[in-house]
């Protein structure tokens, strides 16, 4: 006759430790690769290039862009950055080490693809990306699908154990 201990034990050998696993360099969405909005932190966006990497920053109906050099992190002074979007075309205005523009329409919650154009001395540069605003449940990441499996396996197993202890209860009394 086999032990409650030792069915239990074997019932956790015989459990995944995962629902799912990596095989032939297959990403099974364990990292998220696009943006995801934050509750509590402004909506972000950034785009790179070998010259320029720029942050995207959307504070109010005011959007904020970082513009640094790629190769050493020193913040652009003096560029010209026309940003469009659909039918939204600005240009950004040069505020501090920063700069600025009215958001307009990409205030509002959405996917927003963004085109800028840079020009900054004798460099020019087209970088794109896409803010995401939230209050809009596309631009939520979809948990992976399996994610799910876990818990369900683990209350499986807890009432079958719950099972396996009944019947070793019953068959001790009669």
């Amino acid at each position: 006759m086999i032990s409650v201990v030792r069915l239990w034990l074997i019932g956790l050998l015989v459990l995944p430790g995962s629902t799912a696993s990596a095989h032939g360099g297959e990403d099974h969405g364990d990292t998220v690769t696009r943006q995801t909005v934050t509750p509590g932190i402004a909506p972000r966006a950034e785009a790179k290039s070998e010259l320029f990497e720029l942050l995207t920053e959307l504070n109010g109906s005011q959007l904020t862009l970082y513009l640094d050099r790629f190769a050493d992190n020193q913040p652009v002074q003096g560029a010209r950055i026309e940003v469009e979007s659909g039918t939204f075309k600005a240009v950004a205005t040069a505020v501090d080490d920063h700069y600025r523009l009215m958001a307009g329409p990409l205030a509002k919650p959405g996917k927003h693809p963004l085109i800028f154009t840079i020009t900054a001395g004798n460099d020019a540069d087209l970088l794109e990306t896409t803010l995401l605003v939230g209050g809009d449940d596309s631009a939520e990441p979809h948990p992976h699908p399996l994610r799910w499996r876990w818990p369900l396996l683990a209350l499986g197993g807890v009432i079958a154990m719950a099972a396996l202890l009944r019947f070793q209860f019953r068959r001790k009394t009669s």
